[in-house]
Formats: C-alpha cells, structure tokens, sequence
C-alpha cells in the first residue's frame, strides 16, 4: 500500500469476514504513528518502522483508525478471510 499525504482513515472495524489483518510498515517519510487501536484505555498507536506493524486478530471487531497526516507511507497487507464452502 502507498499512503500518500492526508490519507487517514476514520475509526471503524475491519469486515466480519476478516479473520486476522497483518501490516508491515516498511517506510515513511514522516508519520511516526500508523495505526491506533481503540479498544484498550489508553489506545494502541502502532509505530510506523521499517520492518515493523501489527497482526489484528479481528474475532472481537477492534475499532481502530489512521489519524491523517502529511507524510507518505508505504506498508504491506495480508487479510485472511472467511470463505463459505
């Protein structure tokens, strides 16, 4: 994924259908923080660096969010869904 300047993403849960999301950042020219969970007080903010992310379990539907900002960001993302039979 490339995160240009401004991209954010309002807080929400990921589909039911999606098991588990895993993101790896791999580099920015300025944002420190990716994602933030919002299911725990104080909230979960995921550092973006090289190397680095988060495995969203997703059976609990976790809100979370990207707080918008000015720098780009370049990730990886595998979701593993649900398929019916």
């Amino acid at each position: 994924m490339l995160d240009l300047p401004g991209f954010g993403c309002q807080v929400h849960h990921d589909a039911p259908d999606i098991i588990v999301t895993l993101q790896v950042y791999i580099d920015s020219d300025g944002d420190t923080v990716g994602a933030e969970f919002l299911h725990v007080d104080p909230s979960i903010q995921i550092p973006i660096q090289p190397n680095c992310g988060y495995i969203n379990l997703n059976t609990d539907l976790k809100d979370h969010q990207v707080i918008a900002n000015n720098g780009t960001r370049t990730s990886v993302v595998f979701q593993y869904n649900v398929i019916d039979s």
